[in-house]
């Protein structure tokens, strides 16, 4: 069976597509467009004409593939600023409309249900805590006797790029990095996550990580067989961001494995993952490729 999977995210909209066989997933096509779908959500709560005409194009693109691929069962997510913004509605009707396709604007719970179900490919084990930021939110995910647990934070690299940073295209201010740390600090105490530090194994997913790791292996084409299971240290999570903090967009944009389209965001995004791993006590995580996508694909399969 073809499986394909759409997630429409702040700052990206990524494809998969699967073949589904024995128990086996085999991966045939996947894709990736920056929409920056989020822009200007933060400020406004609404959804900005040019990132729904950019979001409107990468839908007609990913059907037109899967189309041409053959794809048997389908389905498009939309995550955090999908499901905070005011117009919302008026983007799905757009989509049923001009694309005939339907996007599914999933809760916090059941984007932390497929994320940690895609995760488990690799991992089936309980002892996990997935760290999923996004352009929007951060998602933390664990699984405690077999029961999926979770917390959103308003905490994505679109969202604190906007919000704090005073020029994206310059070194990072102190004082932006300051503001930014006492805001995720701020809402890690805030959030009641009923969990103990110390006792996790992090695994790491979302275009921030992925990022880290291509530059940890200085990829010059983004390699996903070398990115899954690759291990970030926090000592050299703190090694990147003092790199890319020092630095202009431009030179930001030169650097090994880091896309051009992320290099606004990549530092407001790390400086999340570091206050992440420090408060979870986590000296390493592990990157996985297997995530929301694989997860939506796991239970396509399993349906009717």
């Amino acid at each position: 069976m073809r499986i394909g999977a759409v997630d429409m995210g702040t700052n990206s909209s990524r494809l998969l597509i699967v073949d589904y066989g024995d128990k086996n997933f085999n991966t045939i096509k996947r894709e990736l467009i920056t929409t920056r779908i989020g822009e200007g959500v933060d400020k406004d709560g609404c959804l900005r004409e040019g990132a729904v005409e950019r979001a409107l194009d990468a839908i007609r693109e990913f059907k037109l593939i899967m189309d041409n691929y053959g794809v048997e069962k389908r389905q498009a997510v939309g995550t955090s600023a999908l499901r905070e913004v005011n117009n919302s509605e008026e983007f799905l009707a757009r989509v049923r409309a001009e694309l005939d396709e339907e996007i599914k604007i999933i809760s916090g719970q059941e984007e932390a249900e497929l994320t940690y179900l895609g995760v488990s490919l690799d991992y089936p084990r309980e002892n996990l805590l997935i760290i999923d930021i996004g352009g929007g939110s951060t998602e933390l995910i664990t699984r405690i006797n077999g029961e999926i647990k979770y917390v959103s934070l308003p905490l994505g690299a679109v969202r604190l790029t906007e919000r704090y940073i005073s020029d994206p295209n310059r070194p990072m201010m102190e004082s932006d990095y300051h503001k930014i740390v006492s805001s995720i600090n701020d809402k890690l105490v805030e959030e009641a996550f009923s969990i103990k530090t110390g006792q996790f194994t992090g695994i790491g997913v979302g275009g921030t990580i992925t990022t880290l790791a291509a530059m940890d292996l200085e990829l010059t084409e983004y390699d996903r067989d070398r990115i899954h299971n690759h291990n970030l240290s926090a000592k050299k999570i703190k090694s990147l961001f003092e790199s890319l903090a020092s630095l202009m967009i431009d030179e930001r944009k030169k650097l090994k494995g880091l896309q051009a389209e992320r290099a606004d965001i990549i530092t407001a995004g790390t400086v999340i993952l570091m206050q992440v791993m420090s408060k979870f006590k986590l000296n390493e995580i592990s990157v996985s490729e297997h995530d929301l996508l694989f997860g939506i694909a796991r239970r396509l399969s399993a349906g009717p």
